[in-house]
């Protein structure tokens, strides 16, 4: 007796993780033998196990490259790592979590061990920012941003 991996009831998510798209309804999975959907799932889990591959070395590409822009501003005279964060903090211009968060995200690092890192640190500091500015007591009175 042949045993079989495949699953009826997953494959349409199994397709749309290897390939980026659900497979068409009439797809020839559906109604093939369960010997040629065997076949058909080995081939996208490969095709899967590919683009796992392929998104983990995009995520160490975006971390060395978000590592050397931090590199780049310290020799440019941040002179340390908390700096450069503040001063990305400072430039960017964040007003909350959700700023930060897709700031990290558009570096292509959010999801890997290291962006999460950087998440909590850059909150950190915004959250900090956030707490100790002053705000206006006077109407058209400008609140300063204190030197972190």
């Amino acid at each position: 007796m042949t045993t079989y991996t495949y699953s009826d009831e997953l494959f349409s998510d199994f397709h749309k993780d290897a390939y980026g798209f659900r497979p068409a309804k009439d797809d020839n999975f559906y109604t093939s033998t369960p010997e040629r959907k065997q076949v058909i799932w080995n081939l996208v889990a490969e095709q899967y196990e590919f683009k796992q591959n392929e998104e983990k070395q995009e995520e160490a590409r975006c971390v060395a490259n978000f590592q050397d822009y931090i590199n780049r501003m310290i020799d440019n005279g941040a002179g340390d790592e908390p700096t450069a964060y503040r001063w990305i903090v400072e430039g960017e211009n964040f007003q909350n979590e959700m700023d930060v968060e897709h700031y990290v995200w558009n570096q292509g690092i959010l999801f890997t061990d290291y962006g999460k890192q950087i998440h909590r640190i850059l909150s950190n500091i915004l959250e900090r920012r956030n707490t100790t500015t002053m705000k206006p007591v006077l109407p058209g009175y400008e609140a300063k941003m204190p030197n972190f």
